[in-house]
């Protein structure tokens, strides 16, 4: 089993204007949520056991992604109380990775994938 940890917390602030208050993991890109294009594609790569860690409407993306049996994985949330930044993201997956036995791939900055000006508005 391979494991990937996604950082999936970003409001998308710069975004706003556009998306709402729709969170950056959930902007859609033909079609769906561009954290669905991640969740296929560790899928795709083998990856079966996905830890999201989660801030800005969580709800949303735990509401939408679920347990992750739709998409043949096992997604598990980390729910940040109060937003970490990058650095703090990731001495605490270093943290966790620790306890994690198998080969795993961080995700982060997934949202280059996405131009402003090609998002739909609101």
């Amino acid at each position: 089993m391979k494991q990937a940890i996604i950082l999936a917390g970003g409001a998308g602030t710069r975004l706003r204007d556009r998306l709402g208050d729709l969170p950056k993991p959930m902007i859609p890109i033909s079609g769906k949520p561009l954290l669905e294009h991640q969740v296929e594609l560790c899928r795709r790569h083998g990856f079966t056991d996905l830890v999201f860690f989660v801030h800005y409407r969580a709800d949303l993306i735990q509401q939408h992604f679920g347990d992750g049996a739709k998409w043949g994985v096992r997604i598990r949330y980390v729910v940040e109380r109060e937003p970490l930044y990058q650095g703090q993201q990731r001495r605490n997956h270093t943290i966790l990775s620790r306890s994690i036995n198998t080969p795993w791939y961080y995700q982060r900055n997934a949202h280059i994938l996405a131009r402003p000006a090609a998002l739909p508005r609101p």
